[in-house]
C-alpha cells in the first residue's frame, strides 16, 4: 500500500533521536519555542578545497512569509529559493506556528516528496501531517488520505505506532490509515521475526 518512495530520498539527521522525540514530536499541539538568527545573516563555511563561501542564513518565520508572498506573486526564483531553504531545514520550518497558516497542501507534498528533505526522524513527518490537517480540519481533512500516503510508516518506531498512531482516531477512521498501518506493522514484525520474512 502506498506510493512507490525511493530509498535514499530523505536525509535524516543523526544527533536528534532522543532530542527531536522531546522537543517536536511530542509537542503535535503547540509549536516549539526557538531562537532563530536575524534575517538574512551570512556565516562562512569551508567546501573541499578549503575556499570560503557564505552561506546565508534566515530567520525561519520570516522566509516561510517570503515564501508564501513568492509563491502567490509568481516570484519563481525567490520562491525556489525559500523553498529549497524550508526543505533543508524542515525541522526548523515545522516549529513555527505560521507554517500552518501559510503553507497549502501542495506546498506540503512539494516538500514531502523532495528527495532533498532535511529531517530528524519519520515521526516528525507523521506530526507535521496530523498537525497541519486539525490546524483547519473543516477545510483540511479531505486531504488526510493522500498527505498519509507521504509518511514511511514503516520507518516509524514500533512504539510510536503503538501508542500514538493507534490512538489517533483520523486514521483509524481514514480509508487508507488501516492500510498503512498494517504494511508498518509488518514491516516490523518481519525484521522482529528473521524467520516470517523469509518465508513471506
Amino acid at each position: 500500500m502506498g506510493k512507490n518512495r525511493k530509498k535514499h530520498g530523505r536525509h535524516f539527521t543523526k544527533f536528534t533521536a532522543v532530542n527531536n522525540k522531546n522537543n517536536l514530536v511530542n509537542n503535535e499541539a503547540q509549536a516549539s519555542e526557538t531562537e532563530h538568527t536575524e534575517c538574512p545573516n551570512e556565516e562562512e563555511s569551508e567546501d573541499k578545497k578549503g575556499k570560503k563561501e557564505k552561506k546565508v542564513i534566515y530567520d525561519m518565520d520570516a522566509c516561510i512569509f517570503a515564501f508564501k508572498l513568492a509563491r502567490d506573486l509568481k516570484q519563481n526564483r525567490y520562491h525556489a529559493k525559500t523553498q529549497s531553504y524550508i526543505i533543508e531545514n524542515f525541522d526548523d520550518a515545522v516549529r513555527e506556528p505560521n507554517f500552518y497558516d501559510e503553507i497549502t497542501k501542495d506546498d506540503l507534498i512539494v516538500f514531502l516528496q523532495s528527495d532533498d528533505l532535511m529531517v530528524s526522524c519519520e515521526e516528525v513527518v507523521y506530526h507535521v501531517v496530523i498537525r497541519w490537517i486539525k490546524h483547519n480540519r473543516e477545510e483540511r481533512l479531505k486531504y488526510l488520505d493522500e498527505l498519509l500516503e507521504l509518511v514511511r510508516f514503516p520507518q516509524l518506531e514500533l512504539d510510536f505506532l503503538g501508542h500514538q498512531v493507534l490512538g489517533e482516531r483520523m486514521i483509524l477512521n481514514s480509508p487508507v490509515g488501516p492500510l498503512l498501518l498494517h504494511e508498518a506493522f509488518q514491516y516490523h514484525q518481519n525484521i522482529l521475526d528473521p524467520k516470517q520474512r523469509s518465508s513471506t
